[in-house]
């Protein structure tokens, strides 16, 4: 039950980073849309992290020319920021298990190493 609350934990903060950057990239944008001017470091970096927050999932969508949004209107156009995020934390979760036990395993392996030397 444990590992099903860190999941679910780096799915909402994932979520939430995702559409704050996705909010601020489009209200940074059009702040300067009348101007033309280029965009700012801050906006380019945010622009950035979204693109970097939504692969693979959102873009694979929007590869799809637009039609994946038929599939989900209304509310139901939270769902592949919700399926991107718990496979975000699907993956991280995966990795840092990964971490953790190798450093484990590592580690008892020194201290029994170490044991064997006295």
């Amino acid at each position: 039950m444990k590992r099903f609350w860190i999941i679910a934990g780096i799915a909402v903060c994932h979520f939430i980073l995702s559409v704050v950057a996705m909010v601020q990239s489009f209200g940074m944008g059009m702040s300067r849309f009348d101007s033309g001017a280029p965009p700012s470091p801050l906006e380019q970096f945010v622009a950035g992290a979204h693109a970097v927050l939504s692969f693979p999932v959102l873009f694979i969508f929007m590869r799809l020319h637009g039609d994946w949004m038929r599939w989900f209107s209304g509310l139901a156009g939270y769902i592949p920021f919700v399926a991107n995020s718990i496979l975000w934390a699907l993956c991280l979760y995966w990795v840092g298990a990964f971490v953790y036990k190798r450093t484990v395993e590592a580690s008892h392996a020194y201290q029994s190493d170490a044991a064997n030397r006295r």
